[in-house]
């Protein structure tokens, strides 16, 4: 239904970018939580640590996402798709962990800060994260409406 489209929209844009993007581990409750853990905390509040982890979109995927009920699955979804995109945002314009914590970082690192990652000067939405969404939101419909 459209209502769900638009609430999908609105939750994917905000886990692709912001506070509730894996970004998260900036924010100060994540910062107190990695200050309270001591080393361990480098895993939770680290820059590009655990929730940065491609990993863990793809675990949810494959097996989180399939458990839930039917009418709440739409919902995680669109958080998933939010979440994958961000991260493979910043494995093109930058790094994202093939292991979580310390161990080695991937990504292409293009060049930052140019059209296609912030978008245009008047209008600061970036093409290639919008982009993203759009191409794993209709994978997950095809994914969802395909009969298995």
């Amino acid at each position: 239904p459209r209502d769900q489209l638009a609430v999908g929209a609105l939750v994917a844009t905000a886990t692709a970018a912001g506070w509730a993007s894996p970004d998260m581990d900036q924010t100060t409750p994540f910062v107190w939580v990695g200050r309270v853990l001591g080393p361990a905390g480098r895993l939770v509040a680290h820059r590009r640590g655990l929730t940065h982890w491609w990993v863990l979109p793809v675990v949810l995927w494959v097996w989180w996402l399939p458990a839930l009920h039917p009418e709440a699955r739409w919902a995680a979804t669109a958080l998933l798709i939010g979440w994958a995109a961000h991260i493979v945002g910043d494995a093109v314009f930058g790094r994202i962990p093939a292991t979580p914590g310390w161990g080695p970082m991937v990504g292409l690192r293009l060049r930052t800060s140019g059209v296609l990652e912030e978008g245009p000067s008047w209008f600061r939405v970036s093409p290639l994260r919008v982009g993203l969404v759009l191409i794993l939101a209709w994978l997950a419909y095809v994914s969802v409406a395909s009969p298995v």
